[in-house]
């Protein structure tokens, strides 16, 4: 195995772990972990923007693709969801009572959405093709 996929397998480590941070921070940390789960989704966001404006989705096979622009939409409505739960004038410093659908839990909810599109991109990154177009996975090995 490369570096690259070590670095891969870590990154998919990462956005698995995000997953259940994005549940598990906000409750048992309130607001402090609200942040921090809010500034793990403001960096997707940036990173799938920056992707998108750079031209990554043409080469990019259909699944990966659409996988991206969920991602970029889920991004944008956590951090959304997750400024007016956290960042907001009703932010609690300690979680709001479990069972009940608030801000904070619709913030919960759609960051660990975006961690777990997250993770399926990071899964066909690791494939032989890493998700990739034919031509444009030709492309870049050889350099033409």
């Amino acid at each position: 195995m490369s570096g690259r996929d070590d670095s891969a397998i870590g990154l998919l480590a990462a956005a698995l772990g995000g997953v259940v941070a994005a549940i598990v921070l906000p409750e048992r940390l309130g607001r402090r972990g609200g942040l921090a789960v809010l500034g793990g989704v403001a960096v997707l966001l940036s990173r799938d923007a920056a992707m998108v404006r750079g031209g990554a989705p043409a080469r990019l096979r259909v699944v990966p693709r659409v996988l991206l622009y969920v991602e970029l939409a889920s991004a944008s409505i956590a951090a959304l969801l997750g400024a007016a739960a956290w960042l907001g004038p009703r932010a609690r410093a300690r979680p709001a009572r479990l069972g009940q659908l608030t801000a904070t839990g619709a913030a919960s909810g759609a960051s660990a959405l975006t961690f777990l599109v997250h993770a399926a991109r990071q899964a066909i990154y690791l494939t032989p093709s890493r998700g990739l177009r034919e031509s444009a996975g030709r492309d870049e090995r050889s350099g033409t």
